[in-house]
């Protein structure tokens, strides 16, 4: 990671490549916002985390608690995956993605 950070200015494939951000943009930094109760800075960086965490709980629950397959797992997942695409076709519309971290992360170009 830090090799494509000094290269590139990026830690993210899809950004070096590309040079836009992935559907996951912003999920860490949306994440750890999430478990400080910065729900707002969470929804800016990626609003996907909202669907995520409860779906990552399910998944967990099931697991761990039931020991068995979650009913509708493939529905859910596909479903999931839909509406996370859709969120970021309309970020990138509207350009609302939260900018790359490219600064500082690892190495400060």
């Amino acid at each position: 990671m830090s090799v494509t950070q000094y290269l590139f200015h990026s830690v993210c494939p899809i950004a070096i490549l590309f040079g836009f951000p992935c559907p996951a943009c912003g999920l860490t930094r949306a994440g750890i916002s999430f478990l400080t109760a910065h729900f707002s800075t969470a929804f800016q960086m990626n609003p996907c985390i909202f669907l995520l965490i409860p779906y990552f709980l399910y998944l967990w629950f099931y697991k761990y608690i039931f020991e068995k397959k979650p009913p509708y797992l493939t529905f859910i997942t596909c479903l999931l995956g839909i509406i996370v695409f859709g969120i970021y076709i309309l970020r990138l519309l509207t350009h609302t993605l939260p900018e790359l971290p490219t600064n500082g992360i690892i190495i400060n170009p």
